[in-house]
């Protein structure tokens, strides 16, 4: 399950070593040049990987009401970013709620106290990004986003560009008598808060935390009190740098699989955090890839509608088991699909007719045709004109069904997602995946993993 440029036992790394020192950007002072970011230290013994994991999971689900599946993903993140430059890609973390008053705000602020030298501003500027990033090599953590990034071309390029390893900006500097050009670095850890999606190349580029209002079945959180919190945070931020420096050199050979739901760019942005988790234990793979599935179920409309229309009358296809449906009767399926504005209506009319049909397949080079059927000749879709499409676009899931009693021990492997008992059910820590009495079964079980994630995706997206 996992591919290494040298197989076997990779020792830990000392943290004076060269190809460590690499991946992290460390200043020589003390603290920051001008930045007020303080410079940790690293934690004076070993450490655990699998209980750092659950101690930052015990601490996000200590003060927020997460979706299911966050506190896991948010720990990955959280430790990624402490050696972002050991990966290729480092994943916008999109924080979103449909309302004030969710949590996302407390989200960042647990963020600051647990990531890799944070900066946590409510405003900022396309050149404050990027200079910001080129200077001091920073987790930025964005707030109020919806106020002023939304719609703004030139924050969205640098977002996107620095999401990939060596992403750079280009801009013209004025000196003394003239002007001359000069590169920014824009690389580096990023999320992102706000009500409502982002730009949709930027939700490309994320994984997506939804917040929800606390309800009354919800369990209850505490109240976020920094200054008593902080010596706790201060200490787990130790412990995450010293298990990122002794292990760096390891993980950055690791090149994981993840579920087949998460391809093209998904697989790229995800792809940190599984090798994170493939070095620390295969038990929290399994949970990471059931966590991914939930979180990317989740409808954030990142899809155009010409992607989300191509989805659903594929659904339409294989639910009727026709090969070729009359336009007017897809459209009575389309319209069927209470969560899509195919049936809604704009400037009283309606949103997807034979004509809105028509123009938004033809981008694909599918057009509707003649077809005779008994003594009528009806115009509507083949099946076939959108295989291409369909394989291009869409994603096509096959699960293999998996027993109840694979199901049942793979519920989460040891690991709960309870804070309580976090630290009385973890499993033994399983530094190498890859050894060889292990690797057999490790693969077996992923596998199965990975299928039950794959079937739960296929189930709730469209």
């Amino acid at each position: 399950m996992v591919e290494q440029k040298e197989k076997g036992t990779v020792a830990a790394a000392s943290t004076n070593s060269p190809n460590v020192q690499g991946y992290f950007n460390r200043p020589e002072t003390k603290n920051q040049p001008d930045s007020g970011i303080p410079m940790l230290d690293a934690w004076d013994e070993p450490v655990n990987g699998l209980e750092l994991v659950q101690k930052l999971r015990a601490l996000y689900e200590r003060y927020l009401v997460l979706p299911d599946g966050a506190s896991i993903v948010l720990a990955f993140w959280a430790l990624h970013t402490y050696a972002v430059n050991a990966f290729d890609y480092s994943p916008r973390l999109c924080i979103k709620s449909a309302a004030p008053q969710c949590g996302k705000t407390q989200l960042l602020q647990l963020l600051e106290l647990t990531t890799y030298s944070p900066v946590n501003i409510s405003s900022i500027t396309a050149s404050g990004i990027f200079r910001t990033i080129a200077a001091w090599h920073p987790t930025l953590l964005i707030d109020e986003a919806d106020t002023y990034i939304n719609g703004n071309n030139e924050i969205r390029g640098i977002v996107n560009a620095g999401y990939k390893r060596g992403g750079k900006v280009l801009r013209t500097i004025a000196t003394k008598n003239d002007y001359t050009t000069k590169t920014f670095d824009c690389y580096g850890a990023m999320a992102i808060a706000g009500i409502g999606n982002r730009d949709a190349t930027i939700m490309d580029r994320s994984i997506t935390i939804v917040m929800r209002r606390a309800g009354p079945h919800d369990r209850c959180v505490e109240k976020l009190r920094e200054r008593l919190v902080k010596p706790q945070t201060t200490q787990l931020q130790s412990m995450c740098m010293r298990y990122m420096m002794d292990n760096v050199n390891a993980i950055s050979e690791i090149f994981p699989d993840v579920p087949n739901f998460l391809n093209g760019r998904k697989a790229d942005i995800w792809e940190p955090l599984f090798a994170i988790a493939h070095h620390i234990s295969p038990d929290l793979v399994s949970e990471l890839a059931h966590a991914a599935a939930r979180l990317c179920s989740i409808s954030d409309d990142v899809e155009t509608r010409p992607i989300q229309l191509l989805a659903d009358i594929s659904q339409v296809f294989e639910n009727t088991g026709a090969d070729f449906l009359a336009t007017d009767e897809l459209l009575r399926h389309l319209y069927q699909f209470e969560t899509r504005p195919w049936a809604d209506k704009e400037y009283g009319k309606t949103v997807l007719t034979s004509i809105t049909l028509a123009g938004m397949l033809r981008d694909f080079d599918i057009r509707p045709q003649q077809v005779r059927i008994g003594n009528k000749i009806k115009r509507g879709y083949a099946r076939a004109a959108f295989t291409d499409a369909f394989e291009r676009y869409v994603p096509q899931i096959v699960c293999d069904t998996v027993t109840t009693q694979d199901a049942s021990s793979l519920a989460c492997n040891g690991v709960t997602d309870s804070a309580d008992d976090a630290s009385e059910t973890a499993p033994v820590q399983t530094n190498n995946p890859d050894t060889p009495d292990a690797k057999g079964n490790n693969d077996d079980t992923l596998n199965i993993a990975f299928k039950r994630a794959e079937q739960f995706f296929a189930e709730n997206t469209y």
